[in-house]
């Protein structure tokens, strides 16, 4: 039996087996996953997990698990991220580290976003608008996470 009817989105608390994270997203977004990636969004050394849906030209809607013991998650919210345009910042809010990310506008402007996590889903905080160079600021060992198979 699958848990997937009775979880509700933003549902901290909600704790995942790892093959029913992919049908959980799914049934909650109603889109196809399309991206998923791993890092740590607690410095517990556990490997959370993001998962894609939704891109466009700026980015992808990323749903983000927690990792607790084994392969079990907890789902934590939703985010719009470039893959390739984020940082994982050491200041943290409700236990889970600020996210600094870059999103393309056109091809010569974009902006910083930094998003905190309001211990039910992530908040954008502070924007700073300008040219693309922007995105050379974040840390490229950080924000560019390893795919998972």
């Amino acid at each position: 039996m699958s848990l997937v009817p009775s979880l509700r989105a933003g549902d901290k608390n909600t704790v995942l087996l790892r093959p029913e994270i992919r049908e959980f997203v799914e049934n909650v977004s109603g889109e196809t996953v399309s991206d998923t990636f791993n890092t740590d969004l607690n410095d517990d050394s556990l490997s959370d997990k993001f998962v894609g849906v939704t891109c466009g030209t700026g980015g992808c809607e990323y749903h983000c698990f927690l990792r607790h013991s084994g392969e079990n998650y907890a789902y934590i919210g939703n985010l719009l991220l470039n893959k390739d345009g984020f940082e994982i910042l050491k200041t943290k809010h409700n236990g889970i580290n600020d996210i600094l990310a870059y999103w393309h506008l056109s091809g010569s402007e974009g902006e910083l976003i930094r998003f905190e996590y309001d211990g039910h889903n992530f908040k954008r905080k502070s924007t700073i608008k300008g040219s693309s160079e922007l995105f050379n600021l974040l840390q490229p060992s950080v924000c560019r996470p390893e795919l998972d198979d």
